[in-house]
């Protein structure tokens, strides 16, 4: 026999009798509704929020994080996340991190987990566009190198 349940139909069977969960649990995937289940990403990041905001990555957030701590130390006066700059053709240029320093000179900061070709053309756009360099931060292959401890 063939099951033409719908999702909503299954979420309606539980909400008028709950007990079905205890005797098949897997139905509680169906309490999450149809728009809230949560995809994967095409390059397999991770999005989180820090300081309200939501960032493409753990590495995104975790450098918001450290430009926070810059400001609050004193070393800049401030950033600005995810600035947007028009290129020809109708195209934009997502910045990760607009940063300036005490004289308000800045860098345009990008990190990278993976330089893919749509990035690669919008960044010889943008150089020819703007003349500006962009300052990847690369986080796909960084490695830690740790102080050997003095005996």
């Amino acid at each position: 026999m063939e099951n033409n349940w719908q999702p909503s139909d299954v979420r309606e069977w539980i909400k008028h009798d709950p007990s079905i969960l205890d005797r098949n649990p897997e139905l509680k995937i169906y309490l999450v509704p149809d728009g809230d289940v949560k995809k994967e990403t095409k390059y397999y990041n991770n999005p989180t929020e820090y300081g309200g905001r939501v960032y493409q990555s753990i590495e995104e957030a975790k450098y918001a994080w450290g430009l926070d701590m810059q400001v609050r130390a004193g070393e800049i006066p401030l950033w600005i996340p995810q600035v947007a700059f028009p290129l020809p053709g109708g195209y934009k240029y997502i910045a990760d991190f607009l940063v300036f320093d005490w004289k308000l000179n800045f860098k345009i900061i990008d990190v990278k987990g993976e330089r893919t070709r749509v990035y690669i053309n919008k960044k010889k756009a943008f150089k020819a566009c703007y003349g500006w360099d962009i300052t990847e931060v690369n986080t796909k292959n960084v490695t830690c190198k740790r102080k050997k401890r003095s005996v």
